[in-house]
Order: structure tokens, then sequence, then C-alpha cells
């Protein structure tokens, strides 16, 4: 029996990634809290960072009118 892959919303990715940036639980102990592979919460923390320069970049920002 297969299983299906689970998808996460943006939301719940913002909040491992900020348990993960507090760096006060090792990445283990936060993907056993949220029941996620411990890789996850390393790959998305990395990804968040890599992309925080873009939000106080003007230019690569969605304009809002």
């Amino acid at each position: 029996m297969k299983k299906h892959r689970r998808k996460h919303s943006p939301k719940f990715k913002t909040k491992v990634v900020i348990e993960a940036i507090k760096e006060d639980e090792a990445f283990s102990q936060i993907a056993h809290e949220y029941e996620i592979h411990p890789t996850m919460v390393c790959n998305w923390k990395k990804e968040m960072l890599s992309h925080l320069l873009d939000v106080f970049d003007k230019n690569k920002r969605p304009k809002t009118e």
C-alpha cells in the first residue's frame, strides 16, 4: 500500500521554521513535535533564510495598491 504525500500549508511551514530559528530545540525534537521528518525542518529553514532578504528589497516585493 502506497502512502500519500502530505501537503503542508505555508502557515504550518512558517510556524515550524520560527521554532527552528529560535533554536530552543533540535531539528529532531521540532520534527517529532510536528510529526514531520527532520530534513524538512532543515530545508524549510534554509529556504526561508535564503528568501529573507527579498522581504526588504523594494524591487522584488509585489506592488500593493
